[in-house]
């Protein structure tokens, strides 16, 4: 619901400045395709960190044998409390869905500074490299102790910048992956 309302605001600020409903449908589609893809990305992003970080943990700990098995759960119930990353999910969920939303709302901020000059595809891409990309700042803001508990500046202010970024690179008609280079 978050996510069509954010693309439903796109939209119409697309069509306020364009007046072209073709330019709005565009912006609506292409903010909905990167939400999908910030999903995506960090979901693979989510899974990456969190296999990495037990594997690592594992190899300090060195449970050699399955006696040790009462402890090592009890170890893994006290990191899941300790760790920026929920990795204490049940057997139903595998993942944080807290956490995804940001990562939604982060690849949408991501395209919004032109949503219209966009194909869908990269839409996509770029929704599957923020999202990846929030778990990242995400896991940097742990490290240096940021406290933001409301991941503010992970969606808006890193995405922001990533934004300007993407205008150079994937922009349809001046970008440089799709400038004609012959002329």
């Amino acid at each position: 619901m978050m996510m069509v309302g954010l693309a439903h605001l796109t939209s119409q600020v697309s069509l306020l400045f364009t007046k072209s409903n073709v330019q709005a449908t565009r912006a609506f589609i292409n903010s909905i395709v990167a939400g999908l893809g910030g999903a995506i990305g960090c979901l693979i992003a989510f899974k990456i960190v969190v296999f990495i970080r037990l594997r690592y943990e594992d190899a300090i700990l060195q449970f050699a044998n399955k006696d040790d098995e009462k402890r090592k759960k009890q170890f893994r119930n006290l990191r899941a409390l300790h760790f920026f990353l929920n990795t204490n999910l049940s057997d139903r969920y595998d993942f944080d869905q807290v956490i995804v939303m940001r990562a939604v709302i982060s690849s949408m901020v991501s395209i919004s500074l032109v949503p219209t000059q966009l194909h869908a595809w990269t839409s996509l891409l770029i929704g599957m490299i923020s999202g990846a990309m929030f778990i990242g700042f995400l896991y940097n803001t742990y490290i240096w102790m940021i406290d933001d508990a409301t991941y503010t500046s992970q969606v808006h202010g890193f995405s922001a910048i990533m934004a300007l970024f993407i205008i150079c690179f994937f922009d349809k008609d001046e970008g440089f992956l799709f400038k004609n280079i012959s002329k």
